[in-house]
């Protein structure tokens, strides 16, 4: 397509390819080489990972520096997350230049909620399927964060599949839901745990692909 069809109201495809692969937002300055920073250290947390670096250097200090299925996922997932929220605009009257408040706001909830995994990892084994308010406070941030994200970077139509699902799993057992299918339903606590406190949720192995 050229410049003059565009121009005239067409779509530049090469903009499109360019806005769903890195976000909609270009943000210069200060900020935008934060973002870019962001990328870069996630870029090499995922080299580190797939490397033997991380076993080489734990014989060489004497210090474990490597990280499991489950570590990994949730670092990966908590970069996810804030570069969503920092390149893609939340609303189409969202700035494309700069970062709004709400943005960093999601960014750190996000975070938050996934690295808290890691903090309370050694107590999660003695209370396993009992969360406590702390637990389900991060898990329902997380979750709400990551379904903005997903709405963000692919769209209304992956955010339904998700919710149909989430749908069912609670509401299993009522009368819209065909019999073949229906189960007892699980209550708000279980749901949350399985979601985001175990790896049969979103730390399953979906997210190591």
């Amino acid at each position: 397509m050229t410049s003059e069809e565009t121009a005239k109201g067409g779509v530049d495809v090469t903009d499109f390819v360019a806005e769903s692969d890195t976000g909609a937002r270009v943000v210069p300055g200060a900020i935008g080489k934060f973002i870019a920073g962001v990328a870069f250290v996630w870029s090499c947390f995922q080299l580190y990972i797939a490397s033997d670096l991380p076993i080489f250097l734990t014989e060489l200090i004497g210090t474990n520096v490597t990280f499991n299925n489950v570590e990994a996922r949730v670092i990966h997932l908590s970069f996810a997350m804030v570069l969503c929220a920092f390149a893609y605009p939340l609303f189409k009257s969202s700035s494309r230049t700069s970062v709004p408040w709400y943005d960093w706001l999601l960014a750190i909830a996000g975070a938050s909620a996934a690295l808290y995994l890691l903090v309370v990892k050694d107590s999660l084994v003695t209370r396993a399927g009992l969360p406590v308010t702390a637990d389900l406070v991060a898990c329902s941030v997380g979750l709400s964060v990551l379904a903005i994200s997903v709405y963000r970077a692919l769209g209304l139509p992956m955010l339904c599949v998700a919710a149909v699902f989430m749908t069912y799993t609670f509401f299993g057992d009522r009368d819209f839901i065909p019999e073949v299918i229906q189960w007892r339903g699980a209550s708000f606590g279980k749901a949350m745990w399985h979601y985001w406190m175990q790896t049969e949720g979103v730390f399953g192995v979906a997210l190591s692909v």
